[in-house]
């Protein structure tokens, strides 16, 4: 199985997102190696969200069942600060474009009113002329405890992970951190990884 684990040096670099939730209650930071430059993984994560690409992790979690886009679809490749990137069908909020900067940075947000409730970057760091890195941060604020409580998308029925959301924002703090590191690593790790995959077998084809 491909790690997904951060450096050291990962998990303590400055990256340009960190800002956006200045003083996180949860913050974590996972990285993977790519065998391909970065402006062949970019056109990935320029089409990410629900019922775009997808987000090639678990699709009957946060895509409708429909499976993740195994090819680069030319018609969601331009992405700019305020477009939304759909966390689930139906979403019109979050994920929010931030901050974009192809083919290097891309920062995602859930807004609240007092500021983002969670950033998340996907930043590509080169590694000679055919290699990346690519390195996950989400940044998670306490508000997003009582949004957690309250998940609903407007105007459609309740996912299966919204009901989980609104379960796990019950829990005791203490509960709540292991839970929630757990669930996202879950899910981020099947992501990642599901990037790479695509991204390579691409460049086998090519």
């Amino acid at each position: 199985m491909v790690s997904i684990a951060a450096s050291c040096d990962e998990v303590r670099r400055a990256m340009p997102g960190d800002g956006l939730v200045p003083e996180p209650w949860f913050a974590v930071t996972h990285a993977i190696t790519v065998d391909a430059p970065p402006e062949r993984v970019w056109p990935w994560l320029a089409q990410m969200g629900s019922l775009r690409g997808g987000w090639y992790s678990y699709d009957w979690v946060d895509n409708g069942g429909r499976p993740s886009a195994d090819r680069v679809l030319e018609q969601y490749q331009q992405v700019q600060p305020g477009d939304v990137l759909p966390c689930l069908p139906g979403a019109s909020d979050a994920f929010l474009v931030t901050a974009v900067t192809p083919p290097r940075d891309l920062i995602l947000t859930v807004p609240g009113a007092a500021g983002p409730i969670t950033s998340w970057e996907h930043f590509i760091e080169p590694l000679g002329s055919v290699h990346s890195r690519l390195i996950v941060r989400g940044r998670v604020a306490r508000l997003w405890k009582q949004m957690a409580r309250e998940a609903h998308t407007a105007g459609q029925r309740t996912t299966p992970i919204e009901y989980v959301y609104r379960l796990i924002g019950r829990l005791p703090d203490t509960w709540l951190s292991a839970v929630t590191a757990l669930g996202h690593r879950w899910m981020e790790a099947r992501h990642m990884r599901g990037i790479k995959r695509r991204v390579e077998s691409m460049g086998r084809a090519a």
